[in-house]
């Protein structure tokens, strides 16, 4: 394959295979000039991924020779370079090696990755189709083995790699479509779902996806009912949209004018891009191109505005979610009437407040039977503290679609939380038959609300026996190990940077580090947990001025909770220590005032019917700081009677580390759940037994 994709000047470039077995080949006489030894192919493919960036000698030790003293792995390290010194000789080296680092110059050398992006870029999809890997092809299919580092970072290159083929495939296929390429759409479509693993056909016919929106499922459905939208897989679903464009041409008739046709790609590319964004399954970045380039096409077709204005608000900064406001809006001006845009923006404004209640509502009357509607329905009421219809949203959600799993997730959750257990395992079971994956991820958060971590432990490892790795196992496998106390091996597993960790494993805490935590909680870059987590290490010790500080800043969670436009579920969960910092700096009116606010939506939400156990906690963390602590102690014992388990990111999590519990310690009732607790992490560690690092 590399020989003849070779770019204008590859000839003078080193030419690098990454899919299948890796292998290197002179870029002008088509030599294979491999190294011999595997270690040497290895260093070369690491370096080959990282063109032109400079690697720190320890950094390829670690990875190379993980298990050696330093300086040995360094002495192993200078006989590699030994070996690879043919590619650091001659006008144009490949190799340039540093006292500290080791760099492969981006000039010199070409990859077949590199091969495939520049064939896209120019437009030559023929060349493009025939230059494709295999199916069962993976990333230096010959270089397992040589160290866990090096492994570890194998698999998490497999799997961002394969992502991003079959981007770069749908995204082929699509731009086909729209230079009037319609038979190297369909070739490249058909490359596309080999690649993305469907195994079957759609349940519904084509021509039943031929309207604007794809057809829903009664909301009183039920998993046996009759296949709707729900029961085709998002792989399947996205391969259907795409047919609309790809397929037309077979059994439609020719369009009548060139708008028609227009119209027609355009909606191929809204609706492929539609699924990408709902379940999931790619990244969102080559969905929004898709979509702007589906606006470009026809700047009147509203679904594609409002799919554009989803696509850019989620995990957005302030200023995305302007652009994303604009696009809803721009959607609007098109069309008063569409769902999907009053929906968007009652996302895009936070799930909170009047304009949010009134286009979630009116989204809910044109289009009762939209799952993600009803997901973002669930995503208000619990933003205002209302669990129950949260959870009535969560179930409509899911009988609309069952098999999408962030509804599937978060029902299960809520469900839970509320106490019924049954449900939440029949959630994780309906979905194990579709998409066992997807269930792993919902079967782990249960597991992991429930305290379940030995069972984590477990399944995470038969997954592997079974190489059926679930997506992101290290992270959740780092998470739990550190809960029961294995710091080391989890910090080897989380990859966190540092400033996180320190804070996460009881390390100081720099300055500025709480609104970084607060900015990447809002995005999604950080867990959301480490928010809470941050606050109560800076109260411990002694340091409330970092937190009153924020208060006077713009933008984020702590800055908003003085303002009335403050998330009731934010007032509820950071106000009580908030409230406490700035009673350590002596602005006692200010606390009485957010205490106060946070009184009234807890005395609300009471009364509004049941609570879920994490909301019990935070009423409990109100009260402590209240002074009341009888009732502070009541509310913690039904939470613990209600199966909550306190898991932040920290090594063997301590209710005796919250805060606002600070007075609480000693008392016979605290230290009663306090031991349960930690008598629990101790029972689920010994079950796990030893792990190593």
């Amino acid at each position: 394959m590399a020989s003849r994709l070779l770019s204008s000047d590859a000839h003078r470039r080193t030419v690098i295979r990454c899919w299948s077995d890796f292998a290197v080949a002179d870029g002008e006489t088509g030599a294979d000039v491999r190294p011999r030894g595997r270690k040497a192919r290895a260093l070369l493919a690491y370096l080959a991924l990282h063109p032109g960036k400079p690697i720190s000698r320890d950094r390829l030790c670690g990875l190379l020779w993980g298990d050696r003293a330093d300086e040995q792995a360094r002495a192993s390290l200078r006989q590699t370079l030994f070996e690879l010194r043919p590619f650091s000789k001659g006008d144009r080296p490949l190799i340039e090696a540093g006292r500290e680092t080791i760099m492969i110059a981006a000039e010199a050398v070409e990859t077949d990755i590199d091969q495939l992006r520049g064939l896209f870029d120019s437009g030559d999809f023929e060349t493009l189709l025939a230059a494709l890997p295999q199916t069962d092809d993976v990333l230096f299919a010959n270089l397992d083995g040589l160290d866990p580092a090096f492994d570890d970072w194998l698999r998490i290159e497999r799997a961002r790699h394969r992502d991003e083929l079959v981007t770069l495939i749908g995204d082929a296929s699509a731009s086909a479509i729209t230079a009037g390429k319609s038979r190297l759409g369909r070739l490249l479509h058909g490359r596309l779902v080999e690649f993305a693993g469907a195994d079957r056909k759609p349940a519904l016919p084509v021509e039943t996806l031929l309207i604007d929106r794809l057809p829903s499922v009664p909301l009183e459905g039920a998993a046996g009912q009759a296949p709707g939208r729900g029961m085709i897989t998002p792989v399947l679903l996205f391969a259907a949209a795409l047919s609309v464009a790809v397929f037309s041409p077979w059994w439609m008739p020719r369009p009548a004018s060139r708008s028609e046709a227009l119209h027609q790609e355009a909606y191929g590319l809204y609706a492929s891009a539609r699924e990408m964004v709902r379940k999931r399954n790619s990244e969102i970045k080559p969905a929004i191109e898709m979509l702007r380039r589906a606006v470009a096409i026809d700047p009147e077709f509203a679904p594609a505005w409002a799919e554009l204005a989803v696509a850019t608000g989620i995990g957005a900064d302030s200023q995305r979610l302007l652009e994303a406001e604009h696009y809803a809006r721009r959607a609007l001006a098109i069309n008063p009437d569409l769902a999907e845009a009053h929906a968007a923006l009652g996302m895009i404004v936070g799930f909170h407040g009047p304009e949010a209640a009134r286009h979630l509502k009116r989204a809910v009357e044109l289009d009762p039977n939209d799952a993600q509607t009803q997901f973002w329905v669930s995503n208000y009421y619990a933003n205002n503290l209302d669990f129950g219809r949260r959870l009535a949203a969560l179930r409509r959600a899911v009988a609309i679609d069952p098999y999408w799993p962030r509804a599937v997730n978060e029902a299960a959750l809520a469900a839970w939380g509320m106490g019924h257990r049954e449900e939440a395992a029949g959630y994780v079971q309906r979905i194990m038959k579709a998409d066992p994956a997807t269930a792993f991820d919902c079967d782990y958060r249960l597991d992991l609300a429930s305290g379940s971590y030995a069972a984590i432990v477990e399944k995470i490892a038969r997954a592997r026996r079974q190489n059926g790795t679930p997506v992101q196992a290290d992270m959740k496998l780092g998470f739990v190990l550190l809960i029961l106390g294995y710091t080391e091996p989890a910090r080897l597993l989380l990859h966190l940077p540092q400033f996180q960790w320190d804070i996460a494993n009881g390390g100081p805490i720099p300055a500025g580090a709480l609104r970084q935590v607060e900015a990447g909680a809002a995005t999604g870059a950080i867990d959301a947990s480490f928010l809470d987590l941050t606050i109560q290490r800076l109260l411990f010790e002694g340091q409330p001025t970092a937190i009153v500080a924020r208060l006077g800043d713009k933008g984020g969670v702590l800055p908003s909770l003085v303002s009335k436009e403050a998330s009731p579920s934010n007032v509820v969960e950071y106000g009580p220590d908030v409230a406490l910092a700035l009673r350590a700096v002596g602005r006692t009116k200010e606390a009485k005032v957010l205490l106060d606010r946070a009184e009234a939506l807890v005395r609300k939400a009471f009364a509004t019917g049941p609570v879920s156990g994490e909301f019990l906690v935070q009423a409990a963390k109100l009260r402590a700081a209240q002074g009341r602590n009888d009732e502070a102690l009541n509310l913690l014992k039904r939470a613990g009677d209600r199966g909550w388990e306190y898991a932040p990111f920290a090594p063997r999590p301590d209710i005796a580390r919250i805060y606002a519990f600070r007075n609480l310690r000693g008392d016979p009732l605290f230290e009663a759940i306090r031991k349960a607790g930690l008598d629990h992490i101790d029972r689920e560690r010994q079950a796990v037994g030893p792990v190593p690092v």
